[in-house]
């Protein structure tokens, strides 16, 4: 049987047997690329319509028709399988594709059971083999300019994957440290930290690895370089644990952690991912497409909650399964205090599942019901951990696209978790209508841009906030109706109805910045998120308000972190729809 080898870390690069094949059509090397990443049947419609949006129909079957016969002529006869209406990899043909390799062994490291006072030698192995496979980022330097849906799901893998390479060096920081072996660690951590700057963490990480092995100077370096880039890019401070560490390094008291027994392989044991770890209990909730039950991780004991796609839905139209799994790789992307922690995907017996962190506080929408009108207080306080998360958001050019209460879960501590990211997209989405009919996103919520007809981009989540938060404020949605169709016309035409008249208690300044985030015209209206939280906070301390948390305010701004930095990106390439 013929090796394939498919290597889509940096440069895609491809070999039969060893010997390298060059494929000159780009649209070749997109299809192999996303039929053997997705692992799944993909209708030749849907490849069409993927790699040829701008033709019609015909003609991009045609095309697709084309370039799986050159697949055949060129790379291997038998990688595909082809049939009438569906197209995929081939099982029977052995395929080697180390993006795959990579998050299995990420993966074994993550379900891989021992004693936490222990040194894995597995995990560590494991760990030290995925590090090896990542030479550079998913299809680096790899763009279909023709195709803006292509390119979006080469931006969702390549962030997902970027992320689980953070968290493998992370976890190898870790594990060499307890080992004794600071140079290794340090090495690590360099990657890391080149993954992301502003993760202060990695700079205590640094910091601690020079002054293990003696090199104060180096630490102390390391130290100051943290120092000036955070006031360069944040305008702010280091946090405490920070502060404190560069103390006890200057007055050398820093000691090397306690060396932690190995794990013995005979005791440790794993799970599968896909069968055995989560026990799925009740039903709690039915969306649009998918069912969202209780759970349980038999790993770690925990409570999670499990969300499944309708099996109707699937049947009616395979690619929401594309949209479903798109809602876990944003979630995995986003990784936000104040965003609902994505946990784990897997596909068991034909089902596709998406774990996520479980929130015991109901949602904003359960709290409005039970308390007609939040005090100014509280409302700030939700508002400013939205802006955070949003900002999270906006900076890896995602738009939510569905910001409502029901969106919103509480936490134990009252502290709001944005979930359902199953409609959010990479900006500058083109707007889209579903089989139903029904718009992407809450009647209620949705913005007099998408209205009208023009691409959305994050001050379309602007406006949901804002309507969000004069919901909080007064009990009501700014724009109703008798009908669907009144509440449209409403929000197009109607004026925001004066908020001091229903709620005369509110800060001016809020009042304020709750109409210039509801202006119709988006090029008027507040142009970041970030810019709202700024106001929210300066809104809240002159408001009289005192921190709940005494982190909440520097927290703010660290937060907002991505914003800071976005505005020196360049502008974001547009885009159409995703592959769904």
């Amino acid at each position: 049987m013929d090796s394939v080898g498919l290597r889509l870390f940096g440069t895609p690069r491809f070999d039969v047997n060893g010997k390298p094949v060059v494929i000159q059509r780009r649209k070749v090397t997109a299809l192999v690329a996303y039929l053997a990443v997705t692992g799944q049947d993909h209708s030749r419609d849907t490849l069409a319509a993927l790699l040829w949006p701008d033709y019609d129909q015909v003609s991009a079957r045609g095309n697709l028709r084309r370039e799986l016969s050159r697949v055949k002529q060129e790379f291997h006869p038998s990688l595909l399988k082809i049939e009438r209406e569906q197209v995929s990899t081939n099982p029977d043909v052995d395929i080697c594709l180390d993006v795959a390799d990579f998050r299995a062994l990420v993966n074994k490291a993550r379900v891989h059971v021992h004693e936490e006072e222990t040194l894995c030698k597995d995990c560590l192995a494991n760990l030290e083999e995925a590090v090896k496979l990542y030479t550079g980022d998913f299809m680096e330097g790899f763009s279909l300019p023709d195709s803006r849906s292509f390119e979006d799901w080469i931006f969702f893998q390549s962030e997902g994957l970027r992320q689980m390479f953070g968290e493998a060096l992370k976890r190898l920081v870790e594990l060499y440290s307890l080992s004794g072996k600071f140079e290794k660690g340090v090495e690590c951590a360099r990657k890391w930290l080149s993954l992301d700057v502003l993760n202060e963490e990695v700079h205590r990480w640094l910091i601690k690895l020079y002054a293990w092995q003696g090199q104060y100077s180096a630490a102390v370096r390391q130290f100051q370089d943290c120092k000036r880039i955070f006031k360069a890019e944040l305008g702010v401070g280091l946090e405490t644990e920070t502060l404190s560490l560069y103390e006890a390094v200057k007055a050398r008291q820093l000691k090397p952690p306690s060396r932690l027994k190995r794990a013995e392989t005979p005791s440790s044991k794993t799970i599968s991912t896909l069968a055995g770890r989560y026990a799925k209990d009740d039903l709690i909730a039915i969306g649009g497409y998918g069912e969202i039950y209780n759970g349980r991780d038999l790993t770690t004991g925990k409570k999670v909650v499990i969300k499944r796609i309708k099996q109707d839905i699937i049947v009616q139209d395979s690619s929401h399964i594309q949209r479903f799994l798109q809602e876990g790789e944003a979630l995995r992307i986003l990784n936000h205090p104040n965003i609902v922690t994505f946990l784990d995907a897997f596909e068991e017996d034909g089902q596709h599942n998406l774990v996520m962190e479980y929130i015991s506080g109901g949602t904003l929408r359960s709290l409005l019901d039970e308390h007609t009108r939040l005090p100014v207080e509280r409302i700030l306080d939700i508002a400013l951990q939205l802006s955070d998360a949003l900002s999270r958001a906006h900076y890896l050019k995602i738009i939510h696209r569905d910001l409502k209460p029901e969106n919103v879960l509480l936490s134990e501590d009252g502290a709001p978790r944005l979930m359902d990211f199953g409609v959010a997209r990479i900006m500058n989405a083109e707007v889209r209508l579903t089989q139903t009919g029904s718009m992407l996103g809450s009647p209620l919520y949705v913005s007099p841009e998408i209205l009208r007809g023009e691409e959305p981009d994050h001050r379309s989540d602007i406006w949901s906030f804002g309507i969000v938060l004069y919901e909080m404020l007064t009990g009501v949605p700014p724009f109703q109706g008798e009908n669907v169709g009144t509440v449209l016309i409403s929000i197009l035409e109607d004026p925001v109805p004066p908020l001091t008249t229903i709620r005369p208690d509110v800060p001016p300044a809020l009042v304020n910045l709750i109409d210039r985030m509801l202006d119709k015209d988006p090029q008027k209206r507040l142009q970041s998120t970030r810019q709202v939280g700024v106001e929210l906070e300066s809104i809240r301390l002159g408001w009289g308000i005192l921190d709940s948390g005494q982190t909440t305010q520097r927290d703010s701004l660290r937060s907002s972190t991505d914003l800071v930095l976005s505005d020196k990106l360049p502008e974001i390439r547009e885009k159409t729809e995703p592959p769904i």
